[in-house]
């Protein structure tokens, strides 16, 4: 079960053309820098396949199949408001590294904060 945010759609129900292309500038820039391991293919999505959302509950819940419908049942109900948009202003890039990256890696991987880009700032932070 995931519970997500659906981000790569626009209010009008079409693709987010604007967060689609982010992505893909981001997965050009760091696709020379992806090195693969035994169990794990050095590998981005392209931009047909590429889907923007933010995770509430996810991997996590893997292991703990009886919180399930719990989680999933408390966020639903939370009356929490939130906007229909939001501009995209920091885009940050971390490396992610693990031994093997099988099992549950989610819970063990270390990453570490290269750098951060304040979009339309070449220059980067």
């Amino acid at each position: 079960m995931l519970v997500v945010f659906d981000i790569h759609r626009v209010a009008s129900g079409a693709p987010n053309a604007a967060l689609i292309d982010l992505a893909a500038d981001v997965a050009h820039a760091v696709q020379p820098l992806l090195r693969p391991v035994d169990s794990l293919a050095a590998d981005i999505r392209g931009r047909e396949s590429w889907r923007g959302h933010l995770s509430l509950a996810s991997h996590e819940l893997l292991d703990r199949a009886d919180l399930r419908d719990e989680v999933e049942v408390f966020i639903h109900q939370l009356d929490i408001a939130h906007q229909s948009s939001f501009p995209a202003q920091l885009v940050a890039v971390f490396r992610l590294h693990h031994q093997s990256w099988s099992g549950p890696w989610w819970t063990s991987f270390r990453w570490e904060h290269l750098r951060s880009f304040r979009l339309g700032d070449s220059a980067g932070r």
